[in-house]
């Protein structure tokens, strides 16, 4: 009866929809932020660094970013964007717990298309969508164990942002904002990497943008 309830819970038609409406939601805003503001200026690039805290393996993390593209107009971007899970995450090994213990590297990165409005002349909401290529490896710690078979696997990751940036001068942007990233991978380890890596993240990042 438990497995019953909990395969209802996991539903992927659940996961389905939540994907399409975050899609739907996005195309909103962007069909919203269409509208053109003096103090947005197009055909500039950025670059920037963020810091972002979630959840990875049900545990929580930092994970470190760089984000970089191109405002064709005033109010829409084109660009790329790789985050990579900074705290090291280990895990107990059925193997040997006390001796063995292995590690999680992972890191995802890709195409991101984004949007914005402005609310003031210092002040502006921001929509980024991530479309992502990612993997993760288990790494013992033990460098002298016989058990050094690494085991990785490849997903998908979609991942919505919605942030509010503060212009700190004409180049130099200060941002904060939430995320929630979606995974999709091979059928047969559909399971534990959905409920593994999927969750939301809250960050800061520092941006420079050309004139």
């Amino acid at each position: 009866m438990l497995n019953q309830q909990k395969q209802k819970k996991e539903n992927p038609l659940r996961l389905n929809f939540t994907i399409s409406a975050t899609i739907i939601l996005f195309a909103m805003f962007v069909l919203f932020s269409g509208r053109a503001y003096g103090q947005l200026t197009g055909n500039t690039v950025f670059l920037e660094g963020a810091v972002n805290v979630g959840k990875v393996f049900n545990k929580t993390c930092v994970l470190s970013g760089i984000r970089g593209g191109w405002w064709f107009t005033k109010n829409f971007s084109v660009g790329f964007a790789y985050h990579d899970v900074a705290t090291t995450i280990l895990l107990d090994n059925v193997i040997d717990p006390v001796t063995e213990r292995f590690f999680i590297q992972s890191n995802y990165g890709g195409l991101e298309f984004g949007a914005r409005t402005a609310l003031s002349k210092t002040l502006t909401l921001q929509a980024f969508f991530l479309c992502a290529g990612g993997g993760y490896n288990f790494v013992n710690e033990n460098k002298n164990s016989v058990y050094q078979d690494v085991f990785g696997l490849d997903y998908l990751a979609w991942e919505p942002q919605l942030r509010l940036q503060y212009a700190l001068t004409d180049i130099i942007k200060l941002s904060a904002g939430i995320s929630n990233r979606f995974i999709t991978d091979n059928k047969a380890y559909k399971s534990a990497a959905t409920k593994l890596m999927k969750g939301f993240t809250a960050g800061i990042s520092l941006s420079i943008e050309s004139l």
